[in-house]
């Protein structure tokens, strides 16, 4: 009996004539599983473990009359359901499967297509042969597809799939459309990285229990109605979309919808969570139902552009998000819909340069005018002379000039000022080309301004948004970076731009949530951090249940922390177990008269760089640690930020711990 599977992967087979088998390991035998035939399969399948494989091959393996002839494997004689209690048993184990092709010119025999295609016809949909099959993943699949129609199992529950080759995307596309029917358990899809079908994509978000979903750099582009999609999902509980490259389309304002005649960011959010709801997760606006966007999400992982970011916290803001973590990537001059006003002035479109032209002689170089017109036209001046030239002899010329060079010897008759008019004119063009570069130099330096402020907007939105996050999501742990497509990838010290820095009320703000356990700042600049260490540990607020903070090391880029402060963050973080933080040497002198919550501090991490510290200081700075950190494990180290400095300072440590045990 033929699978109904089959059909749909019938071009597959169709093209497996003549393709090498790149899944075929023998050596993944001798690692990974045991081919021994089986005595009992009734009992050795209650007590043989599940098995994990990185190919289809070991299952052909226990094909009964498998022979290998010519470097290809293939079944001499009809296969036989009786005779396939061994293969039946194995392949019932398999709970894990990569299927992946191994590089071009690989001598690994082959399986001939004539053998997969006979176990298609005997495979039982109402019992697959991979009926424990839990976890599926594609890796740079190509002739391994052969094997999909297999794995249309109701046991599947995760799904990857990463590189798929361009000429298989619609097959990927078919197996996702049909996959929903035929695995009901799914809850994990894994796409990317490597680009896939929008159809692919739209077909993933089939699948009725969908928990976890993450996309990763696997699509050109998508618009606002693929977000509204996902959100959607009614169990979806985990959501990374990371879109380094994609362009996206936001959304468009509906009729005369305007966001700059709408409420502010915060009041529009309050708004849209204080919409009636019912108990079928649906809210209501204007007496219409519809499902509340993101109504299970509690992880959200978003790597994009600002645009994906605002209309995602604008229109379909997930209020149960706990663990947020946020990568601004930011794209010089990026254009922003006018409808955007986030207090910020948004960026016009840069307007149109007009080149020089270059008029005839009748309209000399005009000196009115400012460079910073961008209308100005530069009159380049066509020395051309208006009579046909006329040429003396050499010997009609007065002895007198015996001594002018060779040139002068055909002056122009009939201009007379012809040699003062070619300086006058190439004069012209010196300084018509001057004004030209001065015009470029001018426009550079305007768009570079215009890109700076364009940045600057993109930066303060983003802080926005975790504030938004901060105040109605409650989360309790979040990680904020930056990637920038501005920054030279070689060499960024060279670069104007540099980390952008994050906004300093943003992080105070950060500082002094209430439920935040879990801090990571990565690839921003912090200025005052100090100040704002201070500001928020001297604020009436309780001690905050921090277990994890990790902040910038660079100190180029970032300000860093005093030895002095740790004792605040000591005494408003007492749950804090790991720290990390670019730290300034300080030969102040220490105060050790802290309080006995203090000196009890847990913190069992601390991941430094900072300025290399002298020997006077190293002492003093282990001395400090030592006492204001008891429970200390490890000071992490990293290179190119005094490595060598701190883990001096680290070995000065362990002698006082070593001390104190001792005493």
């Amino acid at each position: 009996m033929s699978s109904p599977a089959s059909s749909n992967f019938s071009s597959i087979l169709a093209s497996s004539d003549g393709v090498r088998d790149d899944n075929a390991l023998p050596n993944i035998l001798d690692n990974n599983v045991n081919l021994s035939g089986f005595t009992d399969d009734s009992v050795q399948a209650e007590v043989l473990p599940p098995l994990e494989l990185t190919s289809f091959f070991p299952i052909i393996q226990n094909l009964p009359g498998l022979v290998l002839e010519d470097n290809v494997y293939h079944v001499d004689g009809p296969i036989l359901s009786a005779d396939l209690d061994t293969f039946v048993t194995y392949s019932h184990r398999v709970e894990d499967l990569l299927l992946t092709d191994l590089p071009a010119g690989d001598p690994s025999p082959k399986v001939s297509p004539s053998t997969i295609d006979r176990l298609i016809r005997i495979d039982n949909p109402e019992s697959p042969f991979l009926s424990s099959l839990k976890r599926l993943r594609l890796a740079d699949a190509d002739s391994s597809l052969r094997y999909l129609v297999f794995c249309t199992t109701p046991s599947l529950e995760t799904l990857e799939v990463v590189g798929t080759p361009p000429h298989h995307q619609i097959t990927i596309s078919d197996f996702l459309k049909d996959l929903p029917h035929y695995a009901p358990r799914l809850t994990t899809v894994a796409l990317g990285p490597g680009l896939l079908s929008f159809g692919a994509l739209r077909a993933s978000l089939k699948f009725t229990h969908l928990k976890h979903l993450s996309i990763i750099d696997a699509a050109a582009s998508f618009d606002f109605s693929f977000l509204q999609e996902i959100s959607v999902l009614p169990e979806l509980e985990s959501l990374i979309v990371e879109a380094r490259s994609l362009k996206y389309n936001p959304r468009a304002p509906s009729g005369s919808a305007d966001r700059r005649s709408a409420p502010s960011l915060s009041e529009h959010v309050r708004r849209r969570l204080d919409l009636p709801q019912t108990d079928r997760g649906l809210e209501s606006t204007d007496g219409i139902s519809t499902p509340i966007p993101f109504r299970s999400l509690s992880k959200l992982v978003i790597v994009s552009e600002i645009l994906l970011m605002g209309d995602l916290v604008y229109y379909l803001f997930p209020r149960g998000v706990r663990d947020l973590a946020l990568t601004l990537v930011r794209v010089g001059l990026l254009s922003i819909p006018p409808d955007w006003d986030w207090g910020c002035d948004p960026y016009i479109q840069e307007p149109t340069v007009v080149p020089a032209s270059f008029p005839t002689r009748s309209k000399p170089v005009g000196s009115s005018g400012s460079l910073s017109d961008r209308n100005t036209e530069i009159k380049i001046p066509v020395a051309v002379c208006s009579e046909p030239r006329r040429t003396k002899k050499k010997k009609q010329l007065d002895s007198t000039h015996s001594t002018t060079v060779y040139s002068d010897y055909y002056a122009c008759q009939t201009c007379s000022g012809c040699c003062e008019h070619s300086a006058k004119l190439e004069q012209e063009r010196i300084e018509a080309k001057a004004k030209r570069e001065a015009l470029e130099v001018e426009r550079a330096e305007q768009r570079r301004q215009r890109e700076i402020e364009n940045l600057g907007m993109q930066t303060s939105s983003f802080a926005s948004l975790v504030q938004i996050f901060l105040e109605f999501a409650k989360p309790t742990a979040i990680s904020i970076a930056n990637f920038d497509t501005t920054l030279a990838a070689s060499d960024t010290s060279s670069n104007y731009f540099g980390f952008p820095e994050f906004p300093s009320s943003a992080f105070q703000d950060m500082l002094l949530c209430p439920t935040l356990s879990q801090l990571v700042i990565k690839d921003w600049a912090l200025s005052s951090i100090d100040s704002n260490f201070l500001n928020s540990t001297s604020s009436s607020m309780s001690t905050s249940p921090m277990r994890l903070l990790y902040l910038p090391i660079d100190g180029k880029s970032s300000t860093g922390i005093t030895l002095p402060t740790l004792r605040a963050i000591a005494h408003h973080y007492p749950n804090l177990l790991e720290l990390q933080s670019h730290i300034l040497p300080s030969v102040e002198p220490f105060a050790f008269d802290m309080d006995e919550t203090t000196v009890k501090h847990g913190l069992e991490v601390l991941s430094v760089g900072g300025g290399s510290p002298s020997s006077e200081e190293k002492l003093s700075i282990a001395t400090y640690l030592w006492f204001l950190f008891p429970s200390l494990k490890c000071i992490e180290t990293h290179d190119g930020y005094d490595k060598e400095d701190w883990e001096y300072i680290q070995k000065l440590v362990r002698m006082c711990q070593v001390v104190r045990v001792a005493d």
